[in-house]
């Protein structure tokens, strides 16, 4: 994956893009196999848009994503997904699409300018985005992160060191942070 992630561009959604359900918009969706196991994706103008693990059978926020898009024309292509995904692993300055709100964009800009191997907790993320009371605003928008790995919301924990939640489950999450500070 990505081995500098501190180059990563968040490109907000532009707002047309959701109006009328994402009418008029081809949304490219495919499983890829990422060193964490397999992912779904999707892709808007070779751009990701969403990358989520699964949990059993699910894919948290897959289901959010298809309905926020019900309109749109979806095409599923695993092969395309995974030659994009790829070329996204090799770009030196990735730029990923990202929607919500100007709060949460901000949470997830700061959590991608912590390195690989390192955590830091709820509490100096909030600081870093100048609100230091908003350690619970904070977790829910890193919960509502949309590119799993990425935006590396896995690199926040609690203030007492444990790990707190993931969307994609707390295991997942764990052999993420040991992968990233041991590389096993």
């Amino acid at each position: 994956m990505g081995s500098v992630m501190s180059h990563l561009e968040l490109i907000a959604l532009p707002r047309a893009h959701l109006q009328n359900q994402g009418s008029q918009l081809d949304i490219l969706t495919g499983e890829i196999e990422t060193e964490f196991g397999v992912a779904r994706s999707a892709w808007l103008q070779d751009r990701l848009l969403f990358m989520g693990f699964y949990e059993a059978d699910v894919v948290s926020g897959w289901d959010d994503l298809t309905k926020r898009f019900a309109n749109a024309n979806w095409h599923t292509a695993h092969e395309s997904a995974g030659k994009l995904y790829k070329n996204l692993c090799h770009q030196s300055s990735p730029s990923l699409w990202v929607m919500g709100t100007e709060f949460q964009i901000q949470v997830w800009q700061a959590i991608c300018q912590v390195p690989k191997g390192v955590t830091v907790s709820y509490s100096q993320i909030a600081l870093s985005v100048n609100n230091p009371k908003a350690v619970r605003a904070v977790g829910s928008a890193l919960g509502a992160n949309n590119l799993a790995y990425w935006v590396p919301c896995h690199r926040a924990i609690r203030g007492d060191g444990t790990l707190g939640g993931y969307r994609w489950g707390l295991s997942l999450k764990a052999k993420m942070l040991s992968v990233e500070t041991t590389g096993l």
